[in-house]
């Protein structure tokens, strides 16, 4: 037993310094483009809807979010090893993701073929995919859900994530943001997220009220709903939305309790 507890928590920690060398690489790799971008191109160079500087501005919400949040969460969960805040700070790293929407402005300078901007729209939305379905995993436990290889469960978000983001089809037209290509079907995309991301509010506000529930649980459920909401408005409005995912940066983060790791 104190071998399978060892070795769940060295999984454990090595996905958490996983997900922070993905930040780490995603925010150094920003900065560098968007130097590139700006020495080159200028600062008020049309991209998409609007300037270069508008387009920096907008994108580096997220990596800046994503890593500040991301340290602050993780703090939390060797606190208190609660399972959800452990997922909270794998979503977090997902935001970064929305930061490689400048690299379309690169792309589109460079006049490469559309086939990059096809693969850079499916990264993304791999990203995407994956943070809510990471949210999902990490709502089941507000129920004491007894599986505890969070590895297994972060894996199959990642993978079924992958999956879905390779067969999406795409339009060749420019989706709401930032050049990158359009899902084929909008309205069923939008009804199948919404319909997770609802079943995912609805598993912590309904585990959080449940008898028994831990004091920190309606806190983490508020989390939540901000770090959905976060995540939506990313996609529709821009990655400028991912402030919103700092009011659940607060809440899970605050008063976690001190407690002991364990399996």
């Amino acid at each position: 037993m104190f071998f399978n507890g060892r070795m769940t928590l060295s999984v454990r920690n090595g996905l958490l310094a996983l997900a922070f060398s993905v930040i780490l690489v995603l925010s150094a790799g920003y900065g560098m483009l968007a130097f590139v971008l700006v020495t080159q191109e200028g600062w008020d160079t049309l991209v998409g809807q609007g300037t270069l500087l508008w387009l920096l501005a907008q994108t580096a919400t997220a990596p800046v979010v994503a890593l500040v949040g991301f340290l602050f969460v993780r703090r939390a969960y060797r606190k208190s090893a609660a399972p959800e805040l452990f997922f909270f700070a794998l979503f977090l790293a997902t935001l970064a993701g929305e930061s490689l929407l400048v690299l379309q402005a690169w792309l589109h300078f460079a006049g490469l073929p559309s086939f990059f901007t096809a693969l850079l729209t499916r990264t993304v939305w791999a990203f995407r995919l994956t943070g809510l379905f990471l949210m999902l995993c990490g709502s089941l436990f507000a129920f004491d859900f007894a599986f505890r290889k969070f590895g297994n469960l972060a894996a199959i978000a990642l993978a079924a994530a992958i999956f879905v983001a390779t067969l999406l089809p795409l339009h060749s037209t420019s989706a709401r943001n930032h050049l990158l290509y359009a899902v084929g079907d909008p309205s069923g995309m939008v009804l199948v997220t919404l319909l997770l991301a609802l079943v995912v509010a609805a598993n912590y506000l309904v585990g959080a009220r449940r008898p028994g529930a831990p004091t920190q649980a309606v806190v983490r459920a508020w989390a939540a709903t901000f770090f959905l909401a976060a995540w939506g408005l990313a996609i529709v409005m821009g990655p400028w939305g991912a402030v919103l995912a700092v009011p659940g940066i607060v809440l899970a983060s605050w008063k976690a309790e001190q407690t002991t790791l364990v399996s």
